[in-house]
């Protein structure tokens, strides 16, 4: 199973984004609190510019100075996007929400960033 998630990096970053978003679910329902659409816009974010990336890493040379450059970009450009998106979403909701949303939004998005982050360096550098 693991050479299978290996080979299809798509198809694992969108179990891991199943997985996230039915422990969004899970957690709602145990705390009783009402999931917000931000949560699940994240989870599609980083799904979407992670099934971006391993297309375009697909598609280009196997030098690894090309790999290297593109890798980079991507990694710039997700950070960048992601900080993009906070301060939006801050500015967007500045008057509806409160200072504890506001963080629980952050550290949700954060948590999210590194844990595909993490799953996505562990599937793409180890070992076949």
């Amino acid at each position: 199973m693991k050479s299978q998630l290996k080979k299809h990096p798509i198809i694992s970053n969108f179990l891991l984004s199943c997985l996230i978003v039915v422990c969004v679910l899970l957690g709602s329902k145990l705390f009783k609190t009402e999931p917000s659409n931000e949560k699940y816009l994240s989870v599609i974010f980083f799904f979407t510019f992670y099934s971006v990336k391993q297309l375009v890493l697909s598609i280009y040379d196997k030098r690894p100075q090309v790999f290297v450059s593109v890798f980079g970009l991507f990694s710039f450009t997700k950070l960048a996007l992601s900080a993009f998106l906070i301060i939006a979403y801050y500015l967007s909701n500045r008057s509806n929400l409160n200072n504890s949303e506001m963080i629980s939004f952050v550290i949700f998005f954060g948590s999210i960033y590194f844990i595909f982050l993490v799953f996505n360096i562990i599937i793409g550098f180890t070992k076949k």
